[in-house]
C-alpha cells in the first residue's frame, strides 16, 4: 500500500484503520484528512492503533461515526484536539482516548 495516496470510502459503515505506529490524524472535513501521509475520504469512522494517536479536528473537520484511539503499549496516550474557535463536539464514549 506504499503507492496509494488516497482512500475513498462509501460513508455510513466504512472505517479507515492505521494500526501500528504513533499517528497524527488530521480531520479536515466530514469524514475527510490525513494520516500517516495518506488522504482519507468519506469514512464514519476512523481506527487508530497500538501506537499513540493524535486526532486533531480543523474548522470544518468532523466525524459521523467514531474516533477509536485502539489499545496497545501506548507512550504518551491518545489525543483529541479541536483546534476551531467554535466546534461542536458530542462525545458519546471516550473510552480509548486517554487525553481531550
Amino acid at each position: 500500500a506504499s503507492n496509494i495516496e488516497e482512500y475513498i470510502a462509501s460513508g455510513v459503515d466504512s472505517t479507515f484503520e492505521v494500526s501500528t505506529g504513533d499517528n497524527a490524524w488530521n480531520i479536515t472535513d466530514n469524514g475527510d484528512g490525513t494520516v500517516a501521509g495518506v488522504s482519507f475520504t468519506n469514512f464514519a469512522n476512523l481506527q487508530g492503533g497500538s501506537g499513540d494517536d493524535d486526532f486533531t479536528l480543523v474548522t470544518r473537520g468532523q466525524i459521523i461515526g467514531t474516533i477509536d484511539g485502539g489499545t496497545g503499549a501506548e507512550t504518551n496516550g491518545d489525543t483529541l484536539t479541536i483546534s476551531a474557535a467554535s466546534q461542536t463536539v458530542n462525545i458519546t464514549d471516550a473510552s480509548n482516548i486517554e487525553e481531550y
